[in-house]
């Protein structure tokens, strides 16, 4: 009589994605809350000129502290069920969960939750296309979202987020064209665009309790602003309109230092 023959279980893509993964952050682990280096001081110095003396003071304590999230009243009820991901999707997500604890803007990994000091909330992470390739139809880079929005029934991080904090309105095409027709002719625009914006400004640490997530066992915590984070486009909008008249300002400075020394 035949007698079933177990087969070994095969080691998948994803599998050996998430040991390299537990690999390599195991050597490499971020366990300390750190500020982004800059130099503030040359931010307070062309801020002196602001025209909103409190919002000056937000921005530089952010930049030295944090950014606050705008959490209400409340706690999350937490979900670590990562979005459904192939093997692609999964390389992505692994990819930039070691890129992002290298540069010290995640905290982990850690392996269980009683290693935080604090209580952590975690929330699923996913995988979206950023870029495609036109020839082959392929998927040449992923855009991580930390999908705070979840649960959709219950309480998610982003449903606790302050109204005021989650509601931001831009300026029109329309705008920018009056602007322009009232400069004149030899008018010029200029435009810049930051790679990872919101990655670039910390959140505050009384707050990466909320931007915890999992994967492969595995647990991390969020040190800056998230994709997926209802406040996060208030908040850079606000930073990006002192970046602006900080660009503003030193271009003045310059022109003044050029015409003294023409003369």
């Amino acid at each position: 009589q035949a007698k079933a023959v177990k087969k070994p279980r095969q080691i998948t893509v994803p599998t050996i994605l998430l040991m390299l993964l537990a690999v390599l952050l195991a050597l490499v682990p971020n366990t300390v809350y750190h500020v982004i280096p800059r130099d503030a001081s040359r931010w307070t110095d062309l801020l002196d000129t602001y025209p909103d003396p409190m919002m000056e003071t937000w921005i530089e304590d952010g930049l030295n502290d944090g950014f606050p999230i705008y959490m209400t009243e409340g706690v999350p009820d937490g979900n670590d069920r990562n979005l459904p991901m192939d093997a692609s999707q999964l390389q992505g997500v692994v990819e930039w969960l070691i890129d992002n604890v290298r540069q010290k803007k995640l905290l982990g990994p850690f392996f269980h939750y009683d290693d935080l000091p604090f209580e952590l909330f975690t929330s699923p992470l996913g995988c979206v296309p950023k870029s495609i390739n036109i020839i082959t139809g392929l998927v040449e880079k992923w855009r991580v979202i930390h999908h705070l929005s979840a649960p959709r029934i219950g309480r998610s991080v982003n449903s606790l987020i302050h109204e005021s904090a989650a509601t931001v309105k831009y300026i029109t095409f329309k705008q920018i064209v009056q602007f322009f027709l009232l400069l004149g002719v030899g008018a010029w625009i200029w435009k810049y665009d930051l790679a990872n914006a919101y990655r670039q400004f910390n959140v505050r640490k009384e707050d990466i309790k909320f931007l915890g997530a999992k994967l492969a066992g595995l647990l991390f915590v969020d040190m800056t602003l998230p994709m997926g984070l209802r406040s996060a486009c208030t908040i850079f909008n606000l930073i990006g309109d002192a970046i602006v008249h900080c660009v503003c300002e030193l271009a003045i400075r310059l022109a003044m230092a050029r015409h003294q020394c023409s003369r």
